[in-house]
């Protein structure tokens, strides 16, 4: 007997290839798998950290939290020389032309007829008046405005100003001499109160309870 193997059958041999051909496509087939994978999950990170982003920058500009500025001051309205916040009558809210002096009932106003939109004041802090009659408008428009005394120290006047720059996109700093108590009036629309000491923590409040809240619903709520 001839120690000699027997010789594969052709049939046999077909079937092994096509079994390993099989194997290798599957092998392939799961490969390409992995990359589709990893490619749809550093799509997907991507992507989320592209979103997460986006609401961190639109947080940062809509005027819904603070800057980094703190200017500090008393940490309640009694230690700071507030009065109680005050709700006044609505007085109207026609436009006139331009130019057209307005006599308000509340002093510094908050609410009447002002000037037309394109007569808003810009946001910001200002060193010189700005007239009564812009200034509604932007209340209207649910904006915070600080009117300062002239009397006012300087360190109070800068403390002022470093807050309406943490928002000044919000709010207006203006020298205004008006007759009540106190170096400042915060006000928006209806909404008044006086303070003698500038205080991150009194702005805030006030801010947190009428920012947003005009007739006119375009500035963003304050939440600190």
């Amino acid at each position: 007997m001839s120690d000699t193997p027997e010789p594969t059958s052709k049939k046999l041999e077909a079937k092994r290839a096509r079994r390993l051909a099989e194997e290798r496509k599957a092998a392939e087939q799961k490969r390409a798998q992995r990359r589709r994978s990893l490619i749809t999950t550093g799509l997907a990170i991507a992507v989320a950290a592209l979103v997460i982003g986006l609401i961190v920058f639109q947080k940062g500009g809509d005027g819904g939290s603070r800057g980094v500025t703190d200017i500090g001051g008393p940490e309640t309205p009694e230690a700071a020389g507030c009065t109680d916040p005050e709700e006044h009558p609505d007085e109207g809210h026609t436009h006139v032309a331009e130019g057209t002096p307005i006599d308000y009932k509340t002093d510094p106003p908050t609410s009447g007829d002002h000037w037309p939109p394109q007569s808003i004041a810009d946001t910001g802090f200002y060193a010189t008046p700005v007239e009564n009659e812009r200034l509604v408008h932007n209340m209207e428009h649910g904006q915070i405005v600080i009117w300062y005394k002239n009397s006012a120290s300087q360190d109070e006047k800068d403390k002022i100003e470093d807050y309406v720059n943490e928002d000044p996109d919000v709010m207006v700093g203006v020298p205004y001499d008006f007759d009540g108590p106190g170096t400042y009036v915060m006000t928006s629309w209806r909404w008044s109160m006086n303070c003698e000491t500038p205080s991150q923590t009194v702005m805030d409040q006030f801010r947190k309870d009428h920012q947003g809240h005009g007739r006119e619903a375009i500035t963003p709520t304050f939440t600190g």
